[in-house]
């Protein structure tokens, strides 16, 4: 394989209910670099103690467990490893490393001192890398506390101002009580998918929020010497 090359293997497969817990894994090498794209299938017997050390990040594409099951593992072993001690660098939006985030702390946050002799507290960042790529959202929501000790929700922009109903709201779906949020000034969007040899395939229509993300240039970067960079 030439320097320059990318080298694309499939891992797992891409069945979420396979009998041999083999999903959503692929490996990824730039330049000589490896890198994870999603970590659902047992990667230990795979790669080996030397080969997951190798790994320079892992890029997620979103938090369902077929995609992710493998992640505190890989996680408690970098942290855990004498010669690396280190963070892993997770790739991917804003919102899917939130979701990482509250999925992962359960297990990860609460564990053994090194000497294995008591159980303490390690924030999740102490672990953890997220590596933001793509807009990040203009407006998100916050959990507060009231006086009387109730908490509520309130939508919030980047900088702390609380936003009205005009232009956004928070809808709660009642079957799994999880907060949304529903944008005013949303717009249309219609683009033609091609094919390879440029021929029309289709028509799609997209619904966007016009003022859902800020305009920021995110890029990422991945580079000969294997680091992560953003820019």
């Amino acid at each position: 394989m030439m320097s320059h090359d990318i080298e694309f293997e499939v891992i797992g497969n891409t069945s979420p209910f396979s009998l041999m817990g083999e999903s959503s894994c692929y490996l990824i090498t730039v330049n000589g670099r490896s890198y994870l794209l999603d970590c659902g299938t047992p990667i230990f017997p795979y790669l080996g103690y030397q080969g997951i050390s190798e790994i320079k990040g892992i890029f997620a594409t979103h938090s369902h467990e077929d995609h992710k099951r493998w992640f505190t593992d890989i996680v408690l072993f970098s942290f855990y490893n004498p010669v690396l001690k280190s963070k892993v660098r997770l790739v991917s939006s804003e919102t899917i490393l939130d979701e990482y985030a509250k999925n992962s702390k359960g297990a990860l946050e609460r564990t053994l001192s090194f000497d294995s002799k008591k159980v303490i507290d390690v924030p999740y960042e102490n672990m953890v890398e997220p590596i933001v790529i793509g807009p990040r959202s203009k407006y998100f929501i916050n959990l507060k506390k009231g006086g009387s000790g109730f908490f509520y929700y309130q939508v919030e922009d980047r900088q702390g101002n609380v936003i009205g109903p005009d232009k956004a709201k928070i809808f709660i779906n009642p079957a799994a009580t999880r907060p949304r949020l529903l944008y005013n000034g949303l717009a249309f969007c219609t683009r033609m998918m091609r094919r390879a040899n440029g021929s029309s395939l289709k028509a799609i229509t997209v619904l966007i929020p016009a003022s859902f993300t800020k305009k920021t240039r995110m890029s990422f970067t991945m580079e000969k010497q294997g680091s992560l960079s953003r820019r």
